[in-house]
């Protein structure tokens, strides 16, 4: 019988075999030459969704409760992504779906932060972005596109407001434009939550898909459905081919596949983001995917005859191989955290870093405030990093990805006894685990050592 004691074990066994083997990149799986696998970033990146600029791609995606939030990664080819910049700098609300664009070479962020729009500016991708404009509508999932001069922004329920020229504030009182797609009978969905508006003006049409059957419920809830218009702000007409992309069946390696934007390459290649969660390791959140797609000859997208998102995709730039994904580890070596370190809710500057850095302002623990690394992508995709894993030279260990309470009593349990153990080590460290008990998640993490300071290791990611 496998006990949680025998488990943490060898799990930890594992984790030191990786740390300590050499060029630990290279023990990990690779797509085949000239094609990538899905997931394109892994972890819980929900919303993402990427725009061209040039020949570059970037994009952003929800940062829920964490400050510096709205990280914006980068990437040439669509398939190996890097963090680059963060459009928030301080805690604003619970940020979801983000909706990243670019219009009359300015760059826009139209996000909901406690379900209330708002919208940040700036002149490159990667910054220096705006303060927040609050756009006094109570709403999520907006979209932004444009015509003749016209800015519309679409948003959850098919609704749709149009703004002012400068796209900075609200011309018109929301109003519905678009109603469901008719799900059929026999599909299992959570509920019908028209949601997940992505725009695109292609060939004389503009094109509306959104997400409908909820995110989170059954594996075959989630899907993208498409609709096209000769006018921004519609009529709306829906694509026989609807649902574009959807969850076949519960033994699909990828569940509750939506929330779909499309995006090109310089050459002419045409792509869908969406996000899913992975069978068997729901726990890691909703991971990115990159599927093909085509155009039809009556002007319709579909997914590329053959594809799927778990096969071996021919990778969008010729020349180019998957990479592993961005490495978490951080040395503590510089003034500044890297961009893989977020804050819950609150954000001080300056962050807590490594006491032999060159001018770090020294703080063990701030009472209400936690130190958290964005989520490692971890599963059954070998190229993660490994759980537990340390850099060479690091006294820090990075945590484990963030996994929801489910057994409530049990790992309820096992979390008090860690608090007692480190109440003995240090009340800084007690505190911050009965902060983490009053927010409900769990998960297990490595406890200070004896004699080690608990200010200097990363709690656990939420």
């Amino acid at each position: 019988m496998t006990t949680r004691r025998r488990f943490l074990r060898n799990a930890a066994a594992v984790s030191t075999a990786l740390a300590v083997a050499p060029q630990p990149r290279l023990l990990f799986a690779q797509a085949g030459a000239g094609t990538y696998r899905n997931p394109i970033l892994g972890g819980d990146h929900p919303d993402a969704s990427p725009i061209r600029v040039g020949d570059e791609f970037y994009l952003t995606h929800s940062s829920f409760d964490y400050a510096p939030g709205l990280l914006i990664w980068h990437s040439r080819d669509l398939i190996n992504w890097r963090p680059v910049a963060a459009a928030l700098h301080r805690y604003h609300g619970s940020v979801w779906a983000p909706y990243l664009c670019e219009y009359q070479n300015q760059f826009y962020i139209y996000f909901p932060a406690d379900n209330r729009l708002r919208v940040v500016h700036a002149d490159h991708p990667t910054g220096p972005w705006s303060d927040p404009v609050d756009l006094g509508i109570n709403a999520i999932d907006p979209a932004h596109i444009a015509e003749s001069g016209r800015r519309f922004l679409y948003m959850a329920g098919g609704q749709m407001a149009e703004l002012t020229a400068d796209g900075l504030a609200v011309k018109t009182a929301p109003r519905t434009v678009l109603e469901p797609w008719p799900v059929p009978a026999t599909t299992r969905m959570e509920c019908t939550c028209l949601e997940a508006p992505k725009l695109l003006e292609h060939n004389g049409y503009y094109y509306l898909n959104v997400a409908e059957g909820g995110t989170a419920g059954p594996a075959t809830s989630h899907s993208v459905i498409s609709a096209r218009s000769r006018h921004a702000d519609g009529p709306w007409e829906f694509s026989p081919h609807n649902p574009v992309v959807h969850t076949r069946s519960r033994e699909d390696r990828w569940m509750s596949v939506g929330h779909g934007r499309l995006v090109d390459t310089p050459r002419g290649k045409w792509y869908m983001t969406v996000h899913s969660y992975e069978n068997g390791y729901r726990t890691l959140g909703r991971q990115l995917l990159l599927i093909p797609i085509e155009w039809t000859a009556d002007g319709w997208v579909r997914v590329a005859e053959g594809m799927a998102a778990d096969s071996a995709i021919p990778v969008p730039v010729a020349g180019v191989s998957q990479q592993n994904f961005a490495d978490p580890s951080d040395d503590f070596t510089g003034a500044e955290l890297g961009l893989q370190w977020g804050f819950w809710r609150e954000y001080e500057e300056p962050r807590p870093c490594h006491r032999h850095s060159a001018g770090c302002r020294r703080r063990w623990c701030t009472t209400g405030q936690w130190l958290y690394p964005q989520p490692p992508a971890e599963g059954r995709d070998t190229r993660h990093p490994a759980r537990g894993q340390r850099s060479p030279g690091s006294r820090f260990l990075f945590p484990p990805a963030r996994q929801k309470l489910a057994a409530r009593s049990g790992v309820r349990g096992n979390l008090r006894d860690a608090a007692q153990r480190a109440r003995r080590l240090s009340r800084c460290a007690a505190r911050r685990l009965r902060l983490r008990l009053r927010q409900g998640y769990a998960s297990e993490f490595p406890l200070p050592l004896r004699g080690e300071n608990p200010g200097l290791r990363s709690p656990l990611t939420s």
